[in-house]
């Protein structure tokens, strides 16, 4: 599966500072099979940032590990998934 066809995400963020922080982001990642909900500090600044799993649905019910965030584009971001 390519990425573009693996889900999309919908994030809510609170910006800390003026130089493109945004601190408690919390991101549900919308997957074929189930949901993973993220929270964490994304770096707007910064190329790649880690966020946290703290709780999934269908397949991914009770999940935990952790999400690099690689920013593609302005208006796209490339996650790699590693559940523990």
């Amino acid at each position: 599966m390519r990425p573009s066809e693996a889900g999309f995400a919908i994030a809510q963020t609170t910006r800390i500072s003026a130089g493109g922080a945004f601190d408690d982001c919390h991101v549900t990642l919308h997957l074929t099979d189930g949901t993973l909900a993220l929270r964490g500090k994304i770096d707007f600044a910064k190329a790649v940032s880690m966020l946290q799993v703290t709780s999934g649905t269908g397949a991914y019910s009770g999940a935990k590990g952790s999400v690099i965030v690689r920013l593609a584009s302005d208006t796209k971001s490339v996650f790699t998934i590693r559940l523990a």
